[in-house]
Protein backbone atom coordinates (compact mmCIF):
# COMPACT_ATOMS: atom_id res chain seq x y z
CA UNK A 1 0.00 0.00 0.00
CA UNK A 2 1.03 3.54 -0.68
CA UNK A 3 0.02 6.41 1.59
CA UNK A 4 -0.27 9.92 0.20
CA UNK A 5 -0.43 13.16 2.15
CA UNK A 6 -3.56 15.29 1.60
CA UNK A 7 -4.20 18.93 2.36
CA UNK A 8 -7.06 19.33 4.83
CA UNK A 9 -7.35 23.09 4.50
CA UNK A 10 -7.29 23.65 8.26
CA UNK A 11 -4.59 24.29 10.81
CA UNK A 12 -6.84 22.90 13.58
CA UNK A 13 -6.09 19.49 15.06
CA UNK A 14 -8.21 16.73 13.55
CA UNK A 15 -9.31 14.25 16.21
CA UNK A 16 -11.45 11.67 14.44
CA UNK A 17 -12.54 10.48 11.01
CA UNK A 18 -15.34 8.33 9.67
CA UNK A 19 -15.79 7.07 6.12
CA UNK A 20 -19.29 5.78 5.34
CA UNK A 21 -18.30 5.14 1.72
CA UNK A 22 -15.29 4.43 -0.45
CA UNK A 23 -14.68 8.12 -1.17
CA UNK A 24 -16.96 9.96 1.28
CA UNK A 25 -15.35 10.78 4.62
CA UNK A 26 -15.92 13.25 7.46
CA UNK A 27 -13.29 14.49 9.93
CA UNK A 28 -13.90 16.33 13.20
CA UNK A 29 -11.56 18.32 15.39
CA UNK A 30 -10.58 21.32 17.44
CA UNK A 31 -12.62 24.53 17.51
CA UNK A 32 -15.70 22.89 15.97
CA UNK A 33 -13.88 21.75 12.84
CA UNK A 34 -15.79 19.40 10.54
CA UNK A 35 -14.40 18.53 7.11
CA UNK A 36 -15.85 16.43 4.30
CA UNK A 37 -14.58 14.78 1.14
CA UNK A 38 -16.76 13.17 -1.51
CA UNK A 39 -13.95 12.18 -3.85
CA UNK A 40 -11.41 10.89 -1.32
CA UNK A 41 -8.88 13.58 -2.24
CA UNK A 42 -10.06 17.15 -1.72
CA UNK A 43 -11.50 18.30 1.60
CA UNK A 44 -13.96 21.11 2.27
CA UNK A 45 -14.89 22.76 5.54
CA UNK A 46 -18.42 22.26 6.80
CA UNK A 47 -20.09 24.89 8.98
CA UNK A 48 -20.54 23.03 12.26
CA UNK A 49 -22.25 25.89 14.08
CA UNK A 50 -20.04 25.50 17.15
CA UNK A 51 -16.57 26.45 18.31
CA UNK A 52 -16.50 23.55 20.78
CA UNK A 53 -13.94 20.89 19.85
CA UNK A 54 -15.55 17.85 18.25
CA UNK A 55 -13.76 14.72 19.51
CA UNK A 56 -15.63 12.09 17.52
CA UNK A 57 -17.76 11.71 14.39
CA UNK A 58 -19.78 8.72 13.18
CA UNK A 59 -21.82 8.35 9.99
CA UNK A 60 -24.04 5.33 9.35
CA UNK A 61 -24.41 6.50 5.74
CA UNK A 62 -23.08 9.26 3.46
CA UNK A 63 -25.59 11.90 4.58
CA UNK A 64 -26.39 11.12 8.24
CA UNK A 65 -23.64 11.97 10.74
CA UNK A 66 -23.27 12.91 14.38
CA UNK A 67 -20.28 14.57 16.03
CA UNK A 68 -19.76 14.97 19.77
CA UNK A 69 -17.38 16.99 21.85
CA UNK A 70 -16.53 19.50 24.50
CA UNK A 71 -19.16 20.34 27.14
CA UNK A 72 -21.70 17.79 25.86
CA UNK A 73 -21.88 19.26 22.37
CA UNK A 74 -23.72 17.17 19.76
CA UNK A 75 -23.93 18.22 16.12
CA UNK A 76 -25.90 16.39 13.42
CA UNK A 77 -26.42 16.44 9.68
CA UNK A 78 -29.16 14.56 7.87
CA UNK A 79 -28.24 15.81 4.40
CA UNK A 80 -24.42 15.68 4.55
CA UNK A 81 -24.08 19.46 4.49
CA UNK A 82 -26.14 21.39 7.05
CA UNK A 83 -25.09 20.76 10.67
CA UNK A 84 -27.41 21.56 13.59
CA UNK A 85 -27.17 21.19 17.34
CA UNK A 86 -28.92 18.57 19.41
CA UNK A 87 -29.26 18.78 23.19
CA UNK A 88 -27.31 16.07 25.01
CA UNK A 89 -28.62 16.85 28.49
CA UNK A 90 -25.07 16.90 29.87
CA UNK A 91 -22.26 19.40 30.20
CA UNK A 92 -19.68 16.61 30.49
CA UNK A 93 -17.23 16.21 27.59
CA UNK A 94 -18.38 13.56 25.12
CA UNK A 95 -15.39 11.70 23.68
CA UNK A 96 -16.92 9.12 21.33
CA UNK A 97 -20.08 8.35 19.39
CA UNK A 98 -21.28 5.24 17.57
CA UNK A 99 -24.34 5.13 15.30
CA UNK A 100 -25.37 1.71 14.01
CA UNK A 101 -28.14 3.24 11.87
CA UNK A 102 -29.66 6.62 11.00
CA UNK A 103 -31.76 6.86 14.17
CA UNK A 104 -29.72 5.09 16.88
CA UNK A 105 -26.58 6.67 18.37
CA UNK A 106 -24.77 6.23 21.66
CA UNK A 107 -22.21 8.74 22.95
CA UNK A 108 -19.88 8.37 25.94
CA UNK A 109 -17.59 10.69 27.83
CA UNK A 110 -16.17 12.07 31.05
CA UNK A 111 -17.09 10.60 34.43
CA UNK A 112 -18.92 7.61 32.91
CA UNK A 113 -21.34 9.76 30.96
CA UNK A 114 -23.48 7.93 28.41
CA UNK A 115 -26.27 9.48 26.33
CA UNK A 116 -28.32 7.94 23.56
CA UNK A 117 -30.92 8.57 20.92
CA UNK A 118 -33.23 6.01 19.33
CA UNK A 119 -35.00 8.50 17.05
CA UNK A 120 -31.98 10.45 15.78
CA UNK A 121 -33.11 13.67 17.46
CA UNK A 122 -33.85 13.45 21.19
CA UNK A 123 -31.07 12.38 23.54
CA UNK A 124 -31.41 10.92 27.04
CA UNK A 125 -29.04 9.80 29.78
CA UNK A 126 -28.01 6.18 30.18
CA UNK A 127 -26.59 5.11 33.55
CA UNK A 128 -23.30 3.39 32.70
CA UNK A 129 -22.51 2.31 36.26
CA UNK A 130 -18.98 3.73 36.25
CA UNK A 131 -17.42 7.05 37.18
CA UNK A 132 -14.42 6.33 34.95
CA UNK A 133 -13.95 8.42 31.82
CA UNK A 134 -15.21 6.56 28.75
CA UNK A 135 -13.24 7.34 25.58
CA UNK A 136 -14.53 4.77 23.13
CA UNK A 137 -17.82 3.20 22.09
CA UNK A 138 -18.70 0.65 19.44
CA UNK A 139 -22.30 -0.34 18.64
CA UNK A 140 -22.51 -3.59 16.75
CA UNK A 141 -26.28 -3.24 16.33
CA UNK A 142 -29.19 -1.21 17.65
CA UNK A 143 -29.06 -3.29 20.82
CA UNK A 144 -25.43 -4.36 21.49
CA UNK A 145 -22.78 -1.73 22.30
CA UNK A 146 -19.45 -1.73 24.11
CA UNK A 147 -17.88 1.27 25.89
CA UNK A 148 -14.20 1.60 26.84
CA UNK A 149 -12.22 3.85 29.13
CA UNK A 150 -9.99 4.56 32.11
CA UNK A 151 -8.65 1.84 34.44
CA UNK A 152 -9.30 -0.91 31.89
CA UNK A 153 -13.03 -0.25 31.81
CA UNK A 154 -15.09 -2.28 29.35
CA UNK A 155 -18.87 -2.05 29.57
CA UNK A 156 -21.47 -3.91 27.51
CA UNK A 157 -25.14 -3.21 26.91
CA UNK A 158 -27.42 -5.70 25.18
CA UNK A 159 -30.48 -3.43 25.30
CA UNK A 160 -29.13 -0.18 23.85
CA UNK A 161 -28.20 1.47 27.13
CA UNK A 162 -31.10 0.42 29.34
CA UNK A 163 -28.57 -1.45 31.47
CA UNK A 164 -24.80 -1.98 31.37
CA UNK A 165 -22.60 -4.85 32.53
CA UNK A 166 -18.91 -4.51 33.40
CA UNK A 167 -16.65 -6.87 31.45
CA UNK A 168 -13.27 -8.07 32.74
CA UNK A 169 -10.51 -6.55 30.63
CA UNK A 170 -7.50 -7.98 32.45
CA UNK A 171 -5.77 -4.58 32.50
CA UNK A 172 -5.84 -1.34 34.42
CA UNK A 173 -4.52 0.57 31.41
CA UNK A 174 -6.62 3.09 29.55
CA UNK A 175 -8.65 1.48 26.74
CA UNK A 176 -9.67 3.96 24.06
CA UNK A 177 -11.11 1.72 21.37
CA UNK A 178 -11.71 -1.81 20.18
CA UNK A 179 -12.47 -3.34 16.79
CA UNK A 180 -15.14 -5.98 16.25
CA UNK A 181 -14.74 -7.89 12.98
CA UNK A 182 -17.67 -10.09 14.09
CA UNK A 183 -20.37 -9.77 16.75
CA UNK A 184 -18.47 -12.16 19.03
CA UNK A 185 -14.84 -11.23 18.34
CA UNK A 186 -13.38 -7.96 19.58
CA UNK A 187 -9.84 -6.63 20.00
Amino acid sequence: STWTSQTSGTANDLLDMNCPGATTCYASGASGTILKTTNGTSWSAQTSGTTQSQYSVDCPDATHCWSVGLAGTIRNTSNGTLWTGQGSGTSQNLYAVSCPDTTHCLAVGAAGTAVLTSNGTSWSASTSGTANDLHGVSCLSTTVCYAFGASGTILKTSNFGTSWTAETSGTTNYITWAAFPTATDGW
